[in-house]
């Protein structure tokens, strides 16, 4: 996938990396918004910071209708409030059935959390920087809830975001879920070096609007079936 040309994809042919994907890239965040709302309603599946798209590559794959990756990478920037504003309105104006959610962790995270006592200027700089996307990514889940459709979102554990509004009203509507794993278990492992192949404990968790997305996260804890890198 080349950075800055995720923006949505199509069922068609192609023979770059995306087999069968075609691509269609705007420039702008309001020709972005002209094109997905010209689409109409009824979309399956949207990410908002997901990077590669890899959830609506799998979406359009199983023939889904997959909307926009909202990301940096596709040159929408959801710490700005013009931003916001289109991408819940597409939300909206769509109902889009799903929200596949994996905001920036770094102030948030147990990194953050050393960071804090380490580097007190920096961390408060990243967290002026990031808490505006926290903040969005629980109006768009509260808004899922609302309105009787999804959301299931990424983030390392523990994490602090869920201490931003409003994720904490988020969390105590009925149904929502927050299942913890481990990566290893899903494959995490060092790729070169020294302990190449060795596990990678690092706990994550998926929290959404239902325990159907979060099914195949559970009892995923770290075992011993596998070998994790020395302490």
């Amino acid at each position: 996938i080349l950075d800055q040309s995720i923006s949505f994809y199509f069922w068609g042919q192609s023979s770059h990396l995306c087999d069968n994907l075609v691509q269609m890239i705007a420039t702008s965040m309001h020709k972005l918004s002209l094109i997905v709302n010209a689409k109409g309603s009824g979309i399956h599946l949207v990410e908002i910071c997901g990077g590669e798209a890899r959830a609506s590559q799998v979406a359009v794959r199983r023939r889904l209708k997959a909307g926009p990756n909202f990301d940096l990478v596709t040159l929408v920037d959801l710490t700005d409030p013009q931003h916001q504003r289109h991408t819940m309105q597409y939300i909206e104006a769509n109902e889009v059935y799903v929200a596949v959610m994996a905001p920036v962790c770094g102030p948030f995270g147990p990194l953050g959390r050393l960071n804090r006592s380490v580097n007190p200027d920096g961390m408060r700089r990243a967290y002026e920087e990031h808490a505006p996307l926290a903040q969005f990514c629980g109006r768009v889940a509260l808004k899922q809830c609302q309105r009787g459709r999804r959301f299931i979102q990424e983030q390392p554990y523990p994490s602090d975001l869920y201490n931003e509004v409003p994720w904490p009203q988020v969390l105590s509507i009925p149904g929502v879920v927050q299942t913890v794993h481990g990566r290893c278990m899903k494959g995490l492992c060092v790729s070169s070096g020294q302990y190449k192949g060795y596990a990678i404990k690092k706990p994550s968790s998926m929290t959404a609007s239902c325990h159907d997305l979060t099914f195949y996260f559970e009892d995923q804890r770290r075992n011993h079936r596998h070998e994790h890198i020395p302490n």
